[in-house]
């Protein structure tokens, strides 16, 4: 989900780039405060003067209140203001579920907190990282005799195929894909043997 994020905030930039509209210039976050209130006024139609700008925008965007009204000034028609205003609310329904699926998560993983805990002492690995390892491989290592070979099913090393001095492909096999595609197993040994 957070990707559609993603693709809707660069849709609206792409929106205002059509309509010369540089705001990007002067506002580093576009989706912040600041931002937000300047694009919902954009989309409502609003004329934007030097007051209204300054009781629109926070911190240091308050000392380049002419440099926004100039790069406000590009030809948004209304088309422009429907499709930012679609996207705008979009974007905000995917955020809501964004947050109610970590809400639900949360409830999830809580009786699991230790492990969690233990899983977030591997370097890269965050919370959401760690409930996705913990619902890929689950609590009981067991089944796993050693951390060799929780890497080997995770396909987190790669084969070694030398003879006579020859290697030949060391390429890793498929694999759990929900393991392997979070990329964080750089340190196996490190990694697994948190797992364990």
């Amino acid at each position: 989900m957070q990707g559609q994020v993603t693709s809707e905030r660069n849709r609206i930039h792409k929106i205002l780039q059509d309509a010369n509209i540089k705001l990007t210039t002067y506002v580093s976050d576009l989706f912040g405060k600041s931002g937000l209130a300047l694009l919902d006024s954009l989309v409502n139609g609003l004329v934007l003067d030097a007051e209204s700008i300054t009781n629109m925008v926070f911190t240091k965007l308050k000392k380049k209140v002419p440099e926004l009204i100039q790069a406000l000034n590009g030809r948004v028609q209304l088309h422009h203001r429907w499709m930012i205003g679609r996207h705008l609310e979009h974007l905000n329904q995917v955020e809501e579920h964004i947050e109610i699926l970590n809400q639900e998560i949360d409830k999830l993983i809580g009786p699991y907190k230790e492990e969690i805990d233990l899983l977030i002492t591997i370097p890269g690995v965050q919370k959401d990282a760690a409930a996705s390892i913990l619902a890929e491989i689950g609590t009981d290592m067991s089944v796993f005799p050693s951390e060799d070979h929780i890497a080997s099913w995770a396909a987190v090393c790669p084969e070694s195929n030398e003879s006579a001095g020859k290697k030949r492909s060391s390429k890793t096999n498929k694999g759990n894909k929900g393991l392997s595609g979070m990329g964080f197993f750089h340190d196996q040994k490190h990694a697994t043997s948190c797992l364990l």
